[in-house]
């Protein structure tokens, strides 16, 4: 299967929802990110706020990962004939009683107030700047006071300023009911705007939530403006991003159903997402041909040429008011996109995938026409300052990049991607595709030969990861170049390359775990009872939000049904503002502000490790596969005597021998002993010194040893050559032995036979479960039981 990079799948309508970047004045950008660290918020914007009464006022909602509904808000708004500030008063929620006034330091800032108030016994904040005839505000539950400090900071500064919001966070909950839940509670055009932000990091199954909430409030008449089959469409696409291809192609369908006729840009998108779908699905032809439908083919009653002339008849002219509408708002600039442009935009992006699918094919002439075609078309468009094109553009001259490297011009590869991390250095900094294309600039470099600057941008891009957002699925394929460097050096890089190990995708055990033994380690004061109280109803969240996405398929539901759905939803807006409040009621408590760290260094890890220990971490990157083995003496680096496949094999031969399924039926063969052997060789062959003293090993899995417990591997070869002549004897009948079990495994050398083995899913987990503290309970507790069989449900 053929899936396309992240920076591709990520323009589907990129351009029709501009991106922000922090560079720009936010006055262009629909939301932007507060602070740079700590927990990741957002301010979007909030055209609908009954504070906004003139088209010089803007406003923003603040919201945070964690938190299932918006944590404050940010004004800027125009003095006119009363005082904006009152205002802001009226339009507060009942109940939110405020005191006077005082000044406060905000850093960077003089002349700002801050008014603490209370909602019953929740505690809300109003900060308030007054400048060159406007009023700055920001206010919200007074746990997030740090993101509405940085909030407050960069509306008044014009841009995103950078800074740590420290709040409470669980870390608990499925990020995809939470993308529904937001996507449930923000205005249709911001909702849609984060369904995009997060396609372009990767977060398929967040972005398929908000695509598919969007769709549901459509069909009920709740969305403000109807663009369902934008909606499906990109719904689909992510399902095929997913690899969920089946419920792709039924989404499809149901987009060209939904499909305006008179929409002339509908059937582009459809065209170009359909291409990528059958990239996804490795039909590189049928992609082909799909974007090589021309304007007549795609809207036979609809003459582009005269639209992009100005020419707009009336059902055109009612779908873009319609769309104005809701969409439009006036920050000093009217940025909105033409007719014309966004044709423009679709056409030129559909040049770009022709380009992508004409390299896979190996036309890298044909290729390198569409995609130099491409950029040119996007540079065309307002003179190529619209900055959401920036990823589209990069885009294609890291595809050029590659043509150039692959036909021996060195210089132009070279230049073709500095281009690109040019681009999204000034349009997107601290973005998860910069950092994409900054680790292909490195190991670019590396195959090049400059290998000391490959390995400083590789360690620059290991370094930001863990502050990037959606950093992890856009740069994990890309460090393969990088893990080979670091084991070539030997030993001594042994730190580096437990560092980037850590940038892989982390296992969703391991965040349960990590979860787990924060609510463990709590305590029992006030502050671990609020932070067990917001788990649940994370966890309530997700289940009443289970219920509602199944209720919701029914095409057509009973009274009864809908009553049920109509109540589970007004229950899942309850919940969102409960667990949202107790977050701002736990951030009071300093030691639940500190975002639980995936990554530990090597030297933390060795500190854990106990006399005896060892901890064994398997690394799959591609077809490689690289070991480190580290005690609290010293670590090892070491390539993996099999290639990922080899392994895999391995793995499948010795379940295979333990038990296969033949007929239906579970069938027991006797222990493939010497596949066990070649395992063990395969992954410790040059670490059995360091083995010989090791009474427990912790051992970190990958990819096929996930399926298998490593006891089981024979680490010696004393009693295997036994057990060999037994059963040789016994299946030709040569001697007295002939009788012999081949089941009988008496004398074998087994991994675990005279040491601890233990699994660990990531070295953090390791180690926060090494360190909840043991239990104080004075008796122990056995229990035991008769699980009964689950009911029959009626069909």
């Amino acid at each position: 299967m053929t899936r396309l990079p992240a920076a591709l799948i990520a323009t589907a309508a990129l351009a029709l929802v501009p991106a922000p970047a922090a560079a720009q004045s936010l006055k262009l950008a629909d939301s932007f990110r507060i602070g740079n660290a700590g927990v990741l918020c957002t301010a979007q914007f909030a055209a609908a706020d009954p504070a906004l009464t003139s088209m010089f006022d803007n406003g923003y909602r603040i919201v945070c990962r964690d938190a299932a509904a918006p944590v404050g808000k940010l004004y800027v708004l125009r003095a006119g004939a009363g005082d904006p500030a009152a205002r802001l008063v009226a339009n507060r929620a009942d109940g939110i009683a405020c005191g006077v006034p005082a000044a406060v330091v905000v850093e960077g800032l003089t002349g700002v107030t801050r008014a603490d108030c209370r909602q019953g016994a929740l505690a809300y904040a109003v900060y308030l700047h007054r400048e060159r005839g406007r009023v700055f505000a920001a206010e919200g539950l007074a746990g997030y006071s740090s993101a509405l400090r940085l909030g407050l900071r960069s509306i008044i500064g014009d841009r995103a300023v950078p800074g740590r919001v420290e709040v409470a966070v669980t870390e608990a909950g499925d990020p995809a009911a939470f993308a529904r839940v937001q996507a449930g509670r923000l205005d249709p055009a911001q909702a849609l705007a984060e369904g995009y932000v997060r396609n372009n990091a990767a977060n398929y199954a967040e972005s398929a939530a908000f695509f598919d909430t969007l769709a549901e409030r459509s069909r009920e008449g709740t969305a403000g403006f109807n663009r369902s089959a934008e909606y499906l469409a990109n719904q689909a696409l992510q399902q095929s991003n997913l690899g969920a291809f089946a419920e792709a192609e039924a989404l499809f369908a149901r987009a060209e159903a939904a499909a305006d006729p008179t929409d002339p840009l509908v059937f582009r998108m459809l065209r170009n997402t359909r291409a990528m779908h059958q990239l996804n699905r490795g039909n590189p032809g049928a992609a082909l041909t799909e974007l090589q439908r021309s304007a007549a083919d795609l809207r036979p009653d609809h003459d582009a040429d005269r639209l992009r002339q100005g020419h707009i008849d009336v059902p055109v002219a009612q779908k873009l008011n319609s769309d104005s509408a809701a969409l439009a708002r006036v920050s000093g600039i009217d940025v909105r996109l033409t007719l014309a442009e966004k044709l423009a935009i679709y056409d030129a992006q559909a040049l770009y995938l022709q380009g992508v699918v004409l390299q896979s094919q190996g036309r890298d002439a044909d290729s390198r026409s569409a995609l130099t075609r491409a950029i040119a078309e996007l540079e065309a468009i307002r003179g190529g300052r619209v900055t959401s094109l920036a990823w589209l553009k990069a885009a294609a001259y890291g595809e050029l990049s590659t043509l150039a490297e692959r036909g021996n011009r060195p210089g132009e590869a070279r230049q073709a991607l500095a281009t690109a991390v040019a681009l999204l250095r000034v349009e997107h900094p601290g973005s998860a595709a910069l950092l994409g294309a900054e680790v292909q600039m490195a190991a670019l470099l590396a195959r090049q030969g400059d290998t000391a600057t490959a390995l400083a941008m590789f360690g620059a891009a290991v370094r930001a990861s863990p502050a990037t957002p959606g950093a992890a699925p856009v740069v994990r394929s890309l460090f393969a170049p990088y893990f080979a460097l670091l084991v070539a050096r030997g030993d001594s890089a042994a730190g580096d390359f437990f560092d980037a190990s850590q940038i892989l995708a982390r296992p969703g055990v391991a965040q349960t775990q990590a979860v787990l033994a924060r609510e463990l380690s709590g305590g029992n004061d006030a502050a671990a009872g609020l932070f067990r109280q917001s788990l649940t109803l994370s966890r309530d969240i997700v289940r009443v939000e289970t219920a509602i996405a199944r209720a919701s398929a029914k095409p057509v539901p009973t009274p009864d049904e809908a009553a049920a759905l109509a109540a589970a939803r007004a229950e899942l807006l309850q919940l969102g503002s409960e667990q949202t409040a107790l977050l701002a009621q736990l951030s009071e408590f300093p030691r639940f502000r500190v975002l639980s760290n995936a990554v530990v260094s090597l030297s933390g890890l060795r500190a854990g490790l106990r006399p005896g220990e060892a901890y064994y971490k398997l690394v799959l990157v591609g077809d490689a596969a690289y070991a480190l083995f580290a005690s609290r003496d010293a670590a090892r680096l070491v390539r993996v005597g099999a290639s990922t496949a080899e392994l895999g094999r391995m793995v499948g031969a010795l379940r295979d021998s333990i038990v296969v399924f033949e007929n239906a039926r579970p069938v027991t063969y006797p222990f493939d002993a010497a596949a066990a052997r070649r395992l063990y060789r395969a992954l410790f062959d040059g670490l059995e010194p360091g083995l010989a003293d090791v009474r427990h090993l912790i051992f970190e899995p990958d990819g096929p040893l996930l399926q298998l417990p490593i006891n089981l591997l024979i680490a010696r070869d004393d009693g295997l050559a036994a057990y060999a002549r037994r059963t040789a004897d016994a299946n030709t009948n040569t001697n007295a032995n002939a009788d012999a079990d081949p089941f009988d495994m008496t004398g074998i050398a087994w991994l675990g036979r005279d040491r601890i083995v233990s699994t660990a899913v990531s070295p953090k987990a390791f180690l926060d479960n090494r360190a909840i503290p043991a239990s104080t309970a004075a008796r122990g507790y056995l229990g035991l039981g008769d699980n009964a069989p689950p009911p029959v449900l009626a069909a």
